[in-house]
């Protein structure tokens, strides 16, 4: 193999690594996004028992 052909292959590898970390950081994102949105709705839905809970007092 050609000291050109082994440099483009290590160029298509630092490309594929690169390629690599930034999905890895996209699908680290999406799933912090997704607790996020996860603990959004679990504290919606606690104000809402907390709500329900102080109607039941005053009635």
């Amino acid at each position: 193999m050609s000291f050109r052909m082994t440099f483009i292959n290590l160029v298509r590898v630092e490309e594929l690594l690169m390629m690599d970390k930034r999905v890895y950081g996209r699908m680290r994102e999406m799933s912090n996004d997704k607790k996020r949105d996860s603990q959004r709705l679990t504290n919606h839905q606690g104000m809402e028992l907390r709500m329900i809970e102080l109607l039941k007092v005053d009635v």
